[in-house]
């Protein structure tokens, strides 16, 4: 019926102009509509799936019933266009550009060295920019859960984190780098960059709401949108009357409020909706209503705002009513990123009963409600185990709106009035790590005592995060708790019964089954902690307690990074040396930057997709492409036979294991003239140095007592610490990849072009060619321009890899300019009081070339692998590092409470971006080593795909203080301005955290009498470390008989 109607037009505000569509296709989403339709290509398009965070934008509304103006970020790749009618969209293009004038939040993350390859950066400036919209001076935390939902594969944070912190209200005591001094001296160490050269943040200089969109939300008589697309009609009713007679028409037809469940169905799941509801602007769907028993929250509220009214309410009423108030909180603060809490619905994430919900098991714990309406008229309907009946199934019929949840007060536990702190509720979280992304098991638990006893009257236990198909009620265990004292043999009982209650075949759904059935258990030991506090504060028991468990520590600190000055003669025009802020900085975080996909797709271009075999190894008889040609769009199919010549490349030749889990010691370093294995002699001088600096500067012979001490106080929390020495070869061993060439130009205006063969991947070689030119040519280096890498300039290009890009392009860089500044020898001589600029004027009417190019032979490496002897690299890069891990060993859950690195690099060219390197690569090997595990099915499928499966660290994954110490007074008469490369060798210290975890299991594993070598494989994930660390718990799981079932997932 809808199909046939012409649609509305679509009216929304992006970047303060007024945007119509009369062709709103329901299909569409705001991230193509911006990049395709507007060519607004700062917002990035990345998992597609609102897990990365690159897309963020902010969306502004107008709330008559309040008269105000709220602003929230959100993933673009998750709102459908016709959601926007009446809002308004900022973009990163719509808060600042270098044409004009930067917002403070793009200045500050760019010049506190917050990008690097930059793909990221708009999304962050965006979700920063939302915050400070709504709270001009944020904390720490309200940064940190802003940002959670947003990742960056470079930088390792630390740096985005340190250019928003100068918003919070506590930055003047937290100075850049961690330096304490608050006033310039003398020998004040060199920070790599100045706060105090900030732009303020000025509220006054942000685009207003339109007024036209408050018009158009206050007209008296709001009347039902429509529109039509190719396949999809979008309606969108203005009252709760028409809501429940479209349903009544259609009642299969879903209702979106935030796109996060209908949304991902459809474009993964290729789901379609010939028609989709969207009730956001029904009235009574965000009402909230206070009654003596609880709250009415309107089931449209989104997440974030239900915790906002949650907050509030804390303050209003006595603690012992606002127990599952303050569990909710807290669930709510971890259920998934900061953008999607803002569009998320209350109602939408109850009805939609996946079993992984974090919020079902706390709500039918605590009695919660729904109402619901229909043509039959309203009811109310209880949250409890017979609510949810199956996989995203409920009891509730298909025409039936829920209109609002009822949360209630914790004054009654059942029919037993309780006293006050009579009843305790928790609810509990586990997730492969503590991004909210994460599949969670979660549980919410309730119980209440006889007066003055520590008999269980009532108790009311829920799973949710599959441990099968539904939310479910601990139903056995209740009875089995029920009427009896809280003790260790009540406990001890209810875990069998629980044990028995829950059960999860071995090829279950989401494997790690022992680890999920043991969560169950610590779950339920971790409130019987709590309750045994809570019952020593009311007197009820005189007993000794165990550990009181608190939370794993979570503040973000002032760090530390340090590295050596130029000298006092250097040239202050000589950038080589100070840290200097990445050349494409600006452009990252104002989303001016250019990538392939941004740029328009020209007339005839095709797109080339690889096939892979659906067998492994397996020899390819016959290729039969007849069907892929039918396929509409295809062209062609390419195999190897159109491929002339040889199809493979021989590199390298040989192969060895190279990682062993041999504890490193000091015994068995290196030491005075030493050689390697395939006999390549060395200095260990520096590696040494390292050594010892980093045992120094992390305090590491005090910190392994204190450790020792804690583990000893502690029993279900352990700490362990780790240092590890890294040794890493720079340059290719085949000899002539080490080769590069560079072409500089000097314009008759003074400007400098220089290309050169590296490739900028966000490692900032071209702004270190930058500074190479500027040195070189005695000029400043806002002269200098770098054209991008093309074959047709620098032909013969090298790969940009092994951490030798600056070494060999920086070389061939300086031998131009080198020759140029020859070249003008005789100009300068001439006239030595002459500027850049007259120069270059006259050498060009003096016909002197102004155009040179430039060529480094690099150095004669080999490897005779047969003979295992051979100079396979140009130097080494010694490092050292110092982590420190507080785990909770009753889920494997942990912290990595401090890192310490120190590293040789030489003489840095440029300590931010080095500083950088050294921090991105150690948070990419945290998470090779402790997160990003592969998971294949037993057939071969990918099961790890996308960020809600594969785990790249994000921000609450950096080390709560990450200090990086540069080794002053190295040197390295081997590379340009004796530095050393800089990238790949990191990388491996970020085993220090797998190490360190080692060391708190094995802390816990003492506990339980198990001594000597324990298996813990990379990378010691939750599972892993929890399953090592042996607990009571784990203890009771009965293992399953290999090859008695066919597991969920290959282990590997």
């Amino acid at each position: 019926m809808f199909a046939a109607k012409k649609g509305d037009t679509l009216c929304v505000f992006i970047n303060g102009k007024k945007v119509t569509e009369d062709h709103a296709d329901p299909e569409t989403m705001l991230l193509s509509f911006l990049r395709e339709n507007l060519r607004l290509t700062g917002t990035k398009s990345g998992c597609g799936g609102g897990g990365c965070g690159a897309c963020t934008v902010m969306v502004s509304r107008y709330r008559p019933t309040t008269k105000t103006i709220f602003h929230y970020s959100a993933n673009a790749c998750l709102l459908p266009l016709c959601q926007l009618h009446g809002a308004a969209i900022t973009t990163v293009e719509g808060i600042g550009n270098s044409k004009t004038r930067i917002h403070p939040v793009q200045e500050r993350i760019a010049k506190a060295h917050g990008s690097q390859c930059g793909f990221c950066t708009p999304g962050m400036v965006m979700s920063m920019y939302a915050l400070l919209r709504n709270k001009p001076w944020p904390t720490m935390e309200d940064i940190t859960q802003a940002l959670a939902g947003n990742l960056c594969r470079c930088t390792g944070y630390r740096p985005i984190v340190d250019g928003c912190r100068s918003f919070c209200q506590e930055s003047s005591c937290c100075q850049s780098n961690g330096d304490e001094k608050t006033t310039e001296t003398k020998h004040e160490k060199p920070r790599l960059f100045d706060q105090e050269e900030f732009l303020p943040l000025d509220p006054t200089q942000d685009l207003i709401f339109p007024p036209e969109l408050i018009l158009m939300a206050e007209t008296a008589n709001q009347q039902t949108l429509t529109f039509c697309g190719e396949r999809s009609t979008w309606v969108s009713p203005a009252s709760l009357e028409e809501l429940v007679q479209l349903k009544i028409r259609h009642p299969t037809a879903p209702l979106v409020m935030g796109n996060t469940n209908t949304g991902p169905d459809m474009k993964f799941k290729g789901v379609l909706h010939p028609l989709i509801i969207s009730p956001s602007r029904v009235p009574e769907l965000f009402e909230v209503s206070l009654t003596p028993r609880g709250v009415w929250v309107g089931a449209g509220c989104s997440l974030s705002e239900v915790r906002c009214l949650l907050e509030k309410l804390l303050l209003e009423f006595p603690e012992e009513e606002t127990e599952l108030f303050r569990a909710l909180i807290q669930q709510l603060g971890n259920l998934g990123s900061q953008q999607i809490r803002n569009v998320a619905s209350l109602g939408g994430n109850v009805v939609s009963a996946y079993p992984n919900s974090d919020l079902n098991p706390v709500l039918a714990a605590g009695n919660g409600r729904v109402s619901v309406v229909s043509g039959g008229g309203r009811r109310e309907v209880p949250l409890d185990q017979d609510f949810f009946v199956g996989f995203g199934k409920t009891l509730l019929e298909p025409e039936e709106v829920v209109v609002s949840v009822f949360i209630p007060f914790t004054r009654k536990c059942s029919t037993f009035v309780c006293p006050a702190g009579g009843s305790l509720f928790r609810a509990l979280r586990h997730a492969p790590r503590k991004e909210p992304r994460s599949l969670p098991l979660t549980t919410g638990m309730r119980v209440c005592f006889s007066e003055g006893s520590r008999v269980v009257q009532d108790i009311s236990i829920y799973y949710g995060g599959g441990l099968g198909p539904t939310t479910v009620s601990a139903t056995k265990t209740c009875k089995a708790i029920v009427g009896r004292p809280w003790d260790e043999g009540t406990l001890s009982q209810a875990y069998n019964v629980l044990l028995d209650e829950l059960v999860l075949p071995p090829s279950a759904p989401g494997g790690k089954v022992d680890f999920r059935r043991s969560l169950t258990l610590s779950l339920l030991f971790k409130f019987n902690l709590e309750v045994l506090q809570k019952l020593k504060e009311m007197n009820v028991i005189p007993d000794e307690l165990p550990e009181k468990l608190l939370p794993l520590p979570g503040d973000i600190q002032p760090s530390l990074q340090e590295f050596q000055p130029v000298s006092d003669s250097q040239s202050v025009h000589d950038p080589v040396g100070r840290p200097m802020m990445h050349r494409s900085a600006v452009s990252h975080a104002t989303g001016e930057a250019i990538y392939c996909d941004d740029m328009p797709r020209t007339d005839g271009e095709l797109f080339l997709v690889l096939v892979t075999s659906s067998r492994a190894l397996a020899k390819i008889i016959n290729l039969d492409v007849s069907a892929a040609m039918q396929l509409p769009g295809v062209v062609d199919v390419i195999t190897a036979k159109d491929i002339p010549g040889k199809k493979e490349r021989a590199m390298f030749g040989y192969s060895e294991e190279l990682l062993a889990e041999n504890k490193i010691r000091e015994a068995n370093m290196y030491t005075g003239p030493s050689a390697t294995h395939y006999r390549m002699e060395f200095s260990p001088e520096n590696m040494l140095r390292c050594w010892e600096d980093c045992k120094v500067r992390s305090d590491y012979n005090a910190r392994r007592r204190a450790v020792h001490q804690f583990n000893q106080h502690h029993r279900w929390k352990k700490r362990g610490l780790s240092i590890i020495p890294i040794k890493y070869g720079v340059a290719f061993a085949e000899s002539f990849l080490n080769q590069a060439a560079a072409l500089v130009h000097v314009y008759k205006d003074g400007s400098v072009l220089v290309s050169h063969g590296g490739t900028e991947m966000g490692q900032g070689i071209h702004t270190k060619m930058q500074q190479v030119a500027s040195r070189e040519l005695h000029i400043p280096s806002s002269k200098i321009y770098i054209s991008e890498t093309s074959t047709s300039t620098v032909p013969n290009t090298c790969p940009s890899a092994a951490s030798f890009g600056t070494d060999a392009n920086g070389m061939a860089v300086k031998n131009a300019c080198e020759t140029l500044y020859q070249r003008l020898k005789p100009i300068r001589e001439k006239n030595p009081k002459g500027s850049w600029e007259t120069w270059v004027r006259a050498a060009f009417f003096e016909k002197i070339s102004l155009s040179a190019t430039g060529y480094h032979r690099g150095p004669d490496l080999y490897m005779d692998w047969d003979k295992m002897e051979g100079q396979p690299y140009a130097y080494f890069v010694f490092g050292v590092c110092c982590s420190e891990v507080e785990l909770d060993c009753l889920t494997g859950d942990y912290r990595t409470v401090r890192t310490d690195i120190v590293v040789d690099i030489g003489r840095s060219v440029n300590p931010s971006v080095d500083i950088g390197q050294v921090e991105g690569a150690f948070m990419q090997g945290l998470g090779l080593y402790t997160l990003e595990e592969l998971k294949f099915s037993p057939s071969g499928l990918l099961y790890t795909r996308g960020p809600s499966q594969y785990k790249i660290p994000a921000i609450c994954d950096v080390p709560l203080r990450l200090n990086v110490y540069l080794l002053p007074n190295s040197h390295n008469p081997h590379a340009i301005y004796s530095s050393k490369g800089i990238g790949e060798p990191v990388l491996f210290l970020g085993s220090s955290v797998f190490f360190a975890i080692k060391d708190a299991a094995a802390a816990a594993r003492s506990e339980s009498g198990l001594i000597g070598p324990f298996s813990l494989d990379s990378p010691a994930t939750p599972e892993k470390a929890c399953l090592a660390c042996a607990s009571p718990f784990i203890q009771k799981i009965p293992a399953s008989e290999p090859g008695s079932f066919k597991p969920w997932a290959l282990n590997i």
